[in-house]
């Protein structure tokens, strides 16, 4: 309590923020994902919602736990109406990440990785089934939140463990 004392709720927030965008800037160029959100991060809270197109959300949820040790969110999020006016209540509504006071910066480069990997394994195994065109795989950005991270995942190792969770101000 006393560590959340010595801080003023603007620059928990800040943190926070900072974090959220990191989160959206590297799923935001990652093929295959759709993201929830404005672009602007002012007047909000670091909460992204997020899905992996062909996937429900539950089963994006189940993969970043149990294949990569990253904790998310998801669901309807108690608002159903939302969802079915985004059309994602067909698909058990969305993922969430919220990063929170004890989040850090490798902890969200570990969720954009660990959803990079899932996507691009998931835009892979579709092209095996199928004679369509493959989804675009871009190059590694300059502006992605870490180096090291891959856009498209193509020769990587996909079911590799992320060691990390995202932590939650009462998980300490």
């Amino acid at each position: 309590m006393t560590w959340l004392q010595s801080r003023t709720r603007e620059a928990i927030l800040a943190h926070e923020m900072r974090l959220w965008r990191l989160l959206r800037d590297g799923l935001r160029e990652t093929p295959g994902v759709v993201l929830y959100c404005q672009d602007s991060d002012a007047d909000r809270i670091p909460v992204l919602a997020f899905n992996i197109e062909g996937l429900e959300a539950a089963h994006t949820g189940a993969l970043l736990d149990a294949d990569h040790d990253v904790a998310a969110r998801t669901g309807l999020h108690c608002a159903p109406r939302v969802h079915e006016a985004l059309g994602t209540d067909r698909i058990g509504g969305a993922v969430r990440f919220v990063p929170g006071p004890f989040s850090n910066e490798d902890e969200m480069c570990a969720a954009v990785e660990a959803v990079r990997r899932i996507a691009a394994a998931r835009f892979r195994s579709r092209s095996r089934r199928s004679p369509r065109p493959t989804a675009h795989r871009a190059a590694p950005s300059e502006h992605s939140p870490r180096r090291g991270l891959v856009a498209g995942g193509e020769e990587e190792d996909h079911g590799a463990h992320v060691d990390r969770r995202i932590e939650r101000p009462g998980d300490r």
